[in-house]
């Protein structure tokens, strides 16, 4: 039997040498991306039933705080290693990739020490005087202390995209997960305390820091061999890269987080649960395109810094027309079936469906962008891309500040969508400007543009 023409051209993406790469990379990581996706379901869905919405509401705030804290922790290390490390190992050696990577991790270390003694000082107003729960004030002096654990984590699974780990980094997408449903199934057994989904989720941080540590510095310790030479990596010119970088991410965390911290300033904690399970079943769409820019970020960085533009810009086109057909029928799926999908969590959560259709909009836009985000950070226009993402971030804050109060959880998903559309889409505009070629995927659309 001849071979179809899908399966000819699946085989031919595979021969190339370096978007096969990211093609087979992908595969693996999609399948990490589906085991968080099921993990993370299985988590929302088990606090949902057993603990109830406002559990869930808390839990969502104490992720966020979390997650924006740790942006300080970082420093911007989590996207200055996809560069460097590639960049290093390219021009100089293996030694001098781990060298790089010490270096960020005792940066790392050295932030979270601030950063913890910030937090932990602020947590009685936070509680008071922004989330208006003076409750919370304990549990975020608890966030202050892991932290720096959950950064340790996070820089490390970074470390395993450019060390090409890509078994271990699939499975490393979904283990956090994992792990903190086990755990909360655990403490479960042993009480009902309604913070107990913050507890596992604070002790699962601190458990696979301290896994994931051991596991990075055993590959780059494979990897050293006597005599390797050492580049220069002088801690100026890292932060020179990182410190942008902190800017991208901290826009990019703000956009992702801002609408949960405001719906748990100006709204109860039931709609914030509401909203959580709304913003998980939306991200259904995206895990298609994190799992191609998982290995297509350090690929971007090894071809620009080889200096194959001509090969950088095809494989970069061709990751953004995959991302469109492989998320595209998600999206569809997910916007005709909304509904159903938000009632298996139960009843209550189906009043978030005209939220979850903004969220989903937003995600196609995303998609048809392509990776515009990380092509930008790893071929020197960092800084550009800070600046556009950072606009992007304001708009989102300023329309969750109108819109929350009179429209809720739609208000919130509407500002999520146009900050996402807004930054995906001017750097599509640079790209095109700078570079001199379209990023951007619609079937036809080149066609028309030229």
């Amino acid at each position: 039997m001849p071979l179809t023409p899908l399966i000819q051209q699946a085989r031919r993406l595979l021969r190339d040498e370096h978007f096969g790469e990211i093609l087979v990379g992908t595969i693996f990581s999609l399948g990490g991306k589906v085991g968080a996706v099921v993990f993370g379901l299985g988590l929302n869905f088990f606090v949902a039933r057993v603990y109830g919405a406002d559990s869930l509401g808390v839990l969502a705030i104490i992720i966020s705080v979390t997650t924006i804290a740790s942006l300080f922790s970082l420093g911007g290390t989590d996207m200055a290693i996809m560069k460097l490390v590639p960049e290093h190992f390219t021009r100089y050696s293996a030694r001098s990739a781990w060298r790089v990577f010490r270096k960020l991790l005792g940066l790392v270390l050295a932030h979270s020490a601030v950063v913890v003694g910030v937090l932990w000082f602020a947590a009685g107003p936070l509680a008071e005087r922004v989330f208006d729960k003076p409750y919370l004030a304990d549990l975020l002096r608890l966030c202050a202390v892991f932290v720096a654990f959950y950064a340790v984590e996070r820089i490390c699974i970074e470390a395993l995209r450019p060390l090409k780990a890509i078994r271990l980094y699939s499975v490393a997408q979904f283990l956090h997960l994992a792990v903190n449903l086990g755990l909360l199934a655990a403490i479960t057994t042993w009480g009902d305390d309604p913070y107990n989904p913050v507890y596992a989720y604070f002790a699962t941080s601190g458990l696979l820091a301290l896994v994931m540590l051991g596991v990075v510095a055993t590959l780059f310790m494979g990897r050293v061999e006597p005599g390797q030479q050492n580049g220069p990596a002088p801690y100026r010119g890292i932060y020179d890269l990182s410190l942008p970088m902190l800017m991208t991410t901290s826009m990019a965390v703000v956009i992702a987080n801002t609408d949960v911290v405001m719906l748990g300033a100006m709204r109860t904690e039931t709609e914030v649960g509401i909203y959580q399970i709304a913003v998980k079943v939306g991200m259904l769409a995206s895990f298609v395109l994190q799992a191609i820019n998982a290995m297509a970020a350090p690929k971007f960085s090894e071809l620009y810094h080889s200096g194959k533009h001509d090969e950088l810009i095809v494989v970069t086109q061709q990751s953004t027309k995959l991302i469109f057909w492989a998320t595209t029928p998600i999206i569809l799926g997910i916007v005709l079936t909304g509904p159903w999908l938000l009632g298996i969590f139960g009843e209550e959560y189906v009043a978030g469906y005209g939220a979850l259709v903004f969220l989903a909009m937003g995600q196609f836009i995303n998609a048809i962008s392509g990776s515009v985000g990380y092509y930008l950070s790893m071929t020197g226009a960092h800084k550009a891309f800070r600046n556009i993402i950072t606009l992007g971030a304001v708009i989102n804050i300023v329309l969750n500040w109108l819109l929350i109060p009179r429209w809720g959880l739609e208000g919130a998903a509407f500002a999520s969508m146009i900050g996402l559309g807004f930054w995906n889409l001017a750097s599509v505009v640079y790209i095109r400007m700078k570079y001199g070629f379209l990023i951007l995927y619609l079937p036809g659309l080149r066609r028309v543009l030229g």
